[in-house]
């Protein structure tokens, strides 16, 4: 008697569902234009002509922001077709490249879609469903694409439906723009601007057309300075109790390294607060904040609650960044301690380093 046959198991409609509780998840449709995609990208390997510094611009409508593509592999490590968002976007890019930006800060302040080519035999199982429903084996050392998104504070996560249209959007474009460099074999990155893909076609269809032309940076914007909320009666206090002056405190507000969050939960880069004597080194404050937290109300209640435990205040209080001196300046002021801009912070940075190490062996 024949066996009968098993039934085949359907396609699911939607993929990381778990990992974007809240949002609309990845649904199968786009998925699968974004595989079309990213294999005919992967094909073309544009690692092997363009550098990350060959930037294109594309406007991107699904999401009305402007999309800064950079391609990365030209090292022959890591294949990835970037896609920055927003002129804050092409600045953090550009700030990075130069070494003008602590890696944390850079991590921190991204904003960016993105389609990484990964061994499939090191993927997650979120992503080798998408890949399986797909027709991928998701095995081996195959080659796959892995789409993911990044916002301000959070590490790299799987796409949202938005954001995986934002992404084959770009994905689109790029591929236009790589036939037309083809065809056109030119430098087109001459005279402080770029080249600029705005598609004329659905990104869906198959047949792809786009207006190609150029354009320059988009100037840079400063974002506002928040001052710190600090409560009158609470320095009043500080103030009263403190029975001594230490010498200098150096204070610091850095991106830690290590994420933050439970089974799939979206995890966020805490940002951590130390203060730290400097002749002694000791660490008199710290505090550990989530990516929404303002830099100035992080570094003004960090500053207090050391002074508070200690019953002192500083002569002078030692910051690294301009930023956080114009911060602290008035609190200095009525602390009788005035803000000082350093070179270097070596308590902050011997704490930093212990902090570290601590952090590291409870995670091994």
């Amino acid at each position: 008697m024949a066996k009968a046959k098993k039934a085949a198991t359907p396609k699911p409609t939607q993929f990381f569902a778990k990992q974007l509780k809240g949002e609309e998840p990845l649904s199968l449709g786009t998925a699968q234009h974004l595989f079309r995609l990213a294999s005919e990208i992967y094909g073309f390997g544009p690692w092997k002509v363009l550098g990350e510094h060959h930037m294109v611009f594309c406007p991107l409508k699904e999401i009305g922001d402007l999309g800064v593509i950079s391609v990365m592999g030209s090292a022959g490590e890591f294949y990835s077709v970037m896609v920055y968002l927003g002129a804050e976007g092409y600045h953090l890019m550009r700030d990075m490249a130069e070494g003008d930006l602590d890696p944390g800060e850079y991590h921190a302040a991204r904003r960016s879609l993105h389609v990484e080519f990964e061994q499939s035999s090191g993927l997650e199982k979120p992503d080798r469903e998408l890949l399986r429903a797909m027709g991928h084996p998701a095995t081996g050392k195959l080659y796959a694409p892995v789409f993911r998104s990044t916002r301000p504070g959070y590490v790299s996560w799987p796409v949202n439906e938005t954001e995986g249209r934002a992404l084959a959007e770009a994905l689109a474009a790029t591929i236009v723009f790589l036939r037309h460099l083809a065809d056109v074999k030119k430098n087109l990155w001459l005279d402080g601007v770029y080249p600029k893909v705005e598609l004329t076609t659905d990104w869906r269809l198959e047949q792809l057309q786009a207006a190609i032309s150029s354009m320059a940076p988009p100037p840079r914007s400063e974002p506002p300075v928040v001052a710190p909320n600090v409560d009158p009666a609470r320095i009043r206090r500080v103030i009263e109790r403190a029975t001594r002056r230490q010498t200098w405190w150096e204070i610091d507000r850095y991106v830690m390294s290590l994420p933050i969050g439970g089974k799939d939960e979206r995890h966020f880069l805490g940002r951590c607060c130390l203060v730290a004597d400097s002749g002694s080194g000791i660490i008199l404050g710290f505090d550990m904040t989530g990516p929404d937290s303002e830099a100035g109300d992080a570094l003004a209640e960090t500053l207090l609650a050391a002074a508070e435990k200690a019953h002192a205040l500083p002569q002078e209080i030692w910051v690294g960044r301009k930023a956080y001196q114009e911060l602290l300046a008035p609190l200095g002021e009525q602390l009788g301690a005035p803000v000082m801009l350093m070179a270097g912070l070596p308590a902050i940075d011997a704490a930093k380093d212990g902090l570290m190490q601590f952090l590291s062996k409870g995670r091994g």
